[in-house]
């Protein structure tokens, strides 16, 4: 099993984290990789620049990766 978490920060740190995800891999696969999905209410973000970062926890081996990207969030249209 697998279990992946979506964090992101601002200027004053973290802003926000989701629910880890479990997943479990598919014995067999053709393909070592495995689809994750969140769902991350960015509503809740003021406009402006962040940091995402998605860890994926390894359970029975141990291990754990992370990622890091830029992530902007622009003001609705019409200023609502």
């Amino acid at each position: 099993d697998l279990a992946a978490s979506v964090s992101i920060y601002g200027r004053q740190g973290k802003a926000l984290e989701s629910e880890p995800v479990t997943v479990t891999a598919r014995p067999g696969g053709k393909s070592p990789s495995v689809p994750i999905e969140f769902r991350v209410p960015l509503s809740k973000l003021e406009p402006g620049s962040y940091t995402c970062r998605l860890t994926v926890v390894d359970k029975a081996g141990g291990k754990f990766a992370f990622g890091r990207t830029p992530l902007v969030i622009l003001p609705q249209e019409g200023g609502q």
